[in-house]
């Protein structure tokens, strides 16, 4: 054997080894961040992307779930893309329920959601088609493929006040990207992506991978508390915002009264007792004082024009904002999307956790926590002009504070299993009076 061919094997003996190591290394290495986890992550992995709900679920997929320091829970999809088993047979009393990850049910096993607890307690078909990144623009997209296929009797429309009233009018194609899988907000996303056989295999299934990005984004400076994406304050009062030049035109028209109120008072100097001394002739007072008479009419005139142009603007501001909410122009939507498919939509209201209980705020360690009762008048608004249009809705704030404390999950705002059987028992007795009364 010749000296070259030594030297060869000798390189690719050692390079084997080099490689052997660093992928033992790195096994051995995810082995042990895969403990730690508990094999499980923190967000859902298992996102697809589409042109125009922006993500779905990857169907028949399982994934190890865990909000620390809540327990470890595990999230099935069945083969259409949906949480939990395959979906029972059509049924005529079938009820189907469309919101985001509360509906989904982060942070509880697939038989504890409260769809599945409600098909328990009332023995039907009931569907959950809650899917996690999704706000009121999906809702209906996902509800109107379902009433197409299979004719449930009830739609219940999940308002998760957290989320959905900053994304009402914000498309997920426009909050969330896609990237190897997992769902992120559209300002973090890459914007290119290097491509190569088994990425998204590593990417959304290595602990390292994800560990690794999370000490990425930790070691960025400054992080923004919050993105374009997930809205802000004026996204609640967004049906207001069209006003805006109204009010501005009520402000211009209330100073200019002011000034005219002013004016009116001016001409009255000319014959303040000041110029009693002056001694003027009486001809040149009498003009003056006569055209101040006629001034003060044409005043008085574009006085009563201009308040009455206010009053008329004032009055359109407030037959346009008084009892809106920014759930309005859905509410519309789904009682035509009722009326369309014979279905029976119903309104569930969500509230924040800290809505529910001040005693929330303690599980975020808030030293100033903000009192979120007055708040509770955006969800009761929403309530009752979902019922000015006879849509029946059930605001679920005092079912979550009576199965308080523990209807929320530790650290977060989704709900735990007592939470989502508290739920589920006010829907079913809302079933049973609504199908006794009809």
């Amino acid at each position: 054997m010749s000296v070259h061919s030594i030297a060869t094997q000798r390189f690719f003996r050692k390079a084997f080894a080099i490689i052997f190591g660093v992928v033992l290394g790195l096994l051995l290495t995810e082995y042990c961040f895969v403990l730690y986890d508990k094999n499980a992550f923190p967000h859902v992995n298992f996102y697809k992307h589409d042109p125009v709900l922006g993500a779905r679920l990857i169907p028949n997929t399982t994934q190890k779930f865990q909000l620390v320091p809540n327990p470890i829970t595990t999230i099935h999809t069945n083969s259409q893309g949906y949480r939990g088993n395959e979906f029972l047979a059509k049924a005529k009393n079938e009820i189907l329920v469309v919101g985001d990850s509360q509906v989904f049910g982060l942070g509880v096993e697939d038989d504890e959601t409260f769809s599945s607890v409600l098909r328990k307690l009332l023995k039907r078909s009931v569907i959950n088609a809650g899917i996690p990144t999704y706000g009121p623009q999906e809702y209906m997209v996902v509800a109107e493929e379902f009433l197409k296929k299979r004719k449930p009797r009830y739609l219940f429309f999940t308002i998760n006040y957290a989320n959905d009233a900053f994304e009402v009018k914000r498309p997920n194609t426009k909050r969330h990207k896609i990237w190897d899988s997992w769902a992120v907000r559209i300002e973090t996303a890459p914007k290119n992506v290097f491509r190569f056989p088994g990425r998204n295999l590593i990417f959304r299934h290595s602990h390292i991978v994800y560990h690794f990005r999370r000490v990425y984004y930790y070691l960025q400076k400054p992080k923004p508390q919050s993105l374009p994406s997930e809205g802000t304050w004026t996204d609640l009062l967004e049906e207001h915002m069209f006003n805006g030049r109204i009010l501005t035109k009520i402000q211009t028209l209330e100073s200019k009264e002011k000034v005219l109120q002013e004016s009116r008072i001016g001409p009255q100097d000319i014959v303040h007792s000041q110029y009693s001394e002056a001694a003027r002739p009486i001809e040149y007072t009498s003009q003056e004082i006569d055209k101040a008479a006629k001034e003060l009419q044409i005043i008085d005139k574009k006085l009563s024009q201009l308040k009455k142009h206010r009053i008329a603007l004032e009055k359109k501001v407030y037959s346009h904002t008084h009892d809106r909410s920014v759930f309005d122009g859905t509410l519309k939507r789904l009682k035509k999307l009722g009326k369309k498919y014979y279905v029976t939509p119903v309104v569930l209201i969500l509230p924040l956790d800290v809505q529910v209980s001040a005693k929330e705020w303690k599980k975020y360690k808030i030293h100033k926590p903000i009192d979120m009762k007055p708040t509770r008048i955006l969800l009761a608004r929403v309530a009752r002009n979902a019922r000015r249009l006879q849509i029946p809705v059930i605001n679920l704030t005092r079912t979550l504070a009576k199965a308080s404390p523990g209807a929320f999950l530790d650290h977060d705002l989704h709900m735990t299993p007592k939470g989502h059987k508290a739920v589920a028992q006010t829907l079913a007795k809302f079933i049973k009076r609504w199908e006794g009364w009809k």
